[in-house]
């Protein structure tokens, strides 16, 4: 472990000595399986389709496709990651799909690449993350990933409540007595603690 954690204070120090602030897929995977945290299968790709193609096939269907770019850090909104994608001939359409969606976002967008990860079926997606906030130092962020980062990441609109959110965390595979809800009407966030 101690090699380990030599190679990711090297990473990271590259990464801040090019004033990055946000580290590639690559670069977090790498991290994450240097402290033994299990992840989807992945590869990561050219911006080939071909390559996608084969790498779809070795993972083995269904897959998720995700556009690597450091000009879209928000993909989900972009319209440049597709799920459960179950033929070489959805992979091919969600490709195309990516590309155009990128290109509306940004035109002189850089694509560095594309992951290709595995579609897990169960469990849950979490995000992580790390901030220094200015009444608390620095701060771990830890929630729920996917597609709830951007549903709440600004608070929640007022059409949101409770039993929305609930329904949700259902839907995406939460059993009802796994969670509890906690409404904090003042900010408009949602804290949703796990049992």
């Amino acid at each position: 472990m101690n090699k380990n954690r030599e190679e990711i204070k090297t990473l990271l120090a590259n990464a801040k000595d090019t004033n990055r602030e946000v580290l590639n897929p690559e670069e977090v995977e790498e991290i994450l399986r240097a402290y033994q945290i299990e992840l989807a299968r992945s590869i990561f790709c050219k911006n080939d389709l071909e390559e996608v193609l084969q790498s779809s096939d070795e993972i083995g269907f269904p897959v998720a496709l995700k556009l690597i770019s450091k000009d879209i850090l928000h993909k989900s909104d972009a319209g440049c990651v597709m799920l459960n994608l179950r033929t070489r001939d959805e992979v091919r359409q969600a490709f195309r799909n990516i590309l155009e969606n990128a290109q509306r976002v940004r035109l002189e967008v850089v694509i560095e690449g594309f992951l290709v990860q595995e579609m897990i079926q169960k469990g849950y997606e979490v995000i992580v993350g790390l901030a220094t906030d200015p009444t608390f130092g620095k701060i771990i962020l830890f929630g729920l990933g996917g597609v709830f980062v951007e549903i709440l990441k600004d608070g929640v609109d007022d059409w949101a409540d409770p039993e929305c959110i609930e329904m949700l965390l259902i839907n995406y595979g939460m059993n009802r007595g796994d969670f509890s809800i906690i409404h904090d009407k003042d900010s408009k966030r949602f804290i949703i603690i796990r049992r």
